[in-house]
């Protein structure tokens, strides 16, 4: 619909829809706006993209925002069209400093030269109650350093906490070449920031994460790529299957940080152990030796999740942040539900 939004002061998009499908050839592409200058508010709101996006940098609703420019909040916006995109990607926003905040995004999202990809955002501030349901599907070939891939958001730049946010789309990352960067993929959370506290509670993935590629330096993540800070994750899960060739799998977290003076608190967590994937550990490079405090299970008929264990079900207060807690069920496992899911 809009270009770039410019001008004094606050700019508000409010309730506003586009069907139509935009295509820039190597510019920042948007299905309401395509971004915002440097000093420039803008707030959108109520906003609804069904048409196809296409742009180098794209997402359904705004493709970018200088990271300068905190003043971003996106809200209670909707995109169900396909986001195809060369580097940076997301199916609510592309780039940007931003908070977004009860967003869903159900469009495929596609990158030929992947960089920052999320189904939510490519690279964010923070997000909260939002989540993806949409294909996502990243190709790294040579000349990309570190991508960062995630179910909500790929590449989270700043101290935040995040919560109840979740993925139920694939992810398939197709890496064409072996060399050494790292290459992060999360169920949920690609990649928290590398030099300031963050944390993530109450979300999950549901989606397939693929990873082809002869890079040993790949790391997947059922819920976060890598924590390599004073990070935290708690009540949280996954139960997809991660599969990969190569690199360090984690079925919670593919790389944490253990040591001192930087430690990854994990807390109330619950993964699923697929026979068929690479997960063994919930946490990659942690193995089975855990930092005190650590709770987190390996779903088995020997290692439910239970109430005199702490596990408190409840309607989200008072620490009580599970809806259900499940049972293994003869091996027909019904497994723990958030205060919030249906």
């Amino acid at each position: 619909m809009g270009g770039g939004v410019n001008g004094g002061g606050t700019v508000y998009i409010k309730n506003s829809a586009n069907y139509g499908e935009i295509s820039v050839v190597s510019g920042t592409a948007g299905g309401i706006a395509g971004g915002a200058l440097f000093d420039v508010g803008c707030v959108m709101d109520s906003c609804m993209n069904a048409g196809v996006v296409r742009g180098a940098k794209a997402g359904g609703i705004v493709g970018g925002m200088p990271n300068g420019n905190t003043y971003f909040p996106v809200s209670n916006c909707f995109n169900k069209g396909n986001v195809i995109a060369v580097n940076i990607a997301g199916g609510i926003v592309g780039y940007g400093a931003a908070g977004i905040s009860n967003c869903r995004n159900s469009g495929s999202i596609t990158c030929s030269d992947g960089y920052e990809i999320g189904g939510v955002a490519g690279r964010c501030a923070v997000v909260m109650n939002s989540y993806n349901e949409g294909a996502i599907s990243v190709s790294i070939p040579e000349g990309v350093s570190a991508p960062v891939i995630g179910g909500v958001a790929g590449n989270v730049i700043s101290a935040a906490a995040i919560g109840r946010d979740h993925n139920t789309g694939s992810i398939t990352v197709n890496i064409t070449r072996a060399y050494n960067s790292n290459i992060i993929v999360g169920g949920v959370i690609g990649g928290f920031p590398t030099s300031s506290v963050a944390a993530l509670s109450h979300s999950y993935n549901k989606g397939t994460i693929t990873v082809s590629s002869n890079n040993p330096y790949a790391i997947i993540g059922g819920v976060i790529g890598s924590a390599s800070w004073n990070h935290t994750l708690e009540y949280s899960f996954n139960t997809a299957p991660l599969n990969a060739n190569s690199g360090i799998v984690g079925g919670l977290i593919g790389f944490a940080s253990k040591g001192n003076p930087y430690v990854t608190t994990v807390f109330r967590c619950y993964w699923l152990d697929n026979a068929s994937d690479n997960a063994v550990y919930g946490i990659s490079n942690w193995g089975n030796t855990l930092p005190a405090g650590t709770d987190l299970k390996k779903f088995s008929a020997t290692a439910w999740p239970s109430a005199s264990e702490g596990w408190t079900t409840g309607n989200g207060t008072n620490n009580a942040y599970w809806k259900s807690l499940g049972g293994w069920n003869n091996g027909n496992p019904v497994y723990p539900k958030l205060f919030y899911e249906e």
